[in-house]
């Protein structure tokens, strides 16, 4: 039920850190809810293998 109340489908979120242990955490839940999100962080060849995992 909890999950319907935080819906965030056509919405744009950006995460700075996106695959630190918090940012990791938060690009997850983001994308559960519904949001597109914005990855960002220090490593290109990393973000990419982070966003492939969070598009399947």
């Amino acid at each position: 039920m909890a999950q319907h109340l935080f819906r965030l489908d056509g919405k744009t979120a950006f995460v700075s850190g996106s695959r630190g242990h918090l940012g990791a955490v938060m690009t997850r839940a983001l994308c559960a809810a519904g949001a597109h999100v914005i990855v960002n962080g220090r490593d290109d060849a990393a973000l990419a293998l982070f966003e492939a995992d969070l598009r399947q």
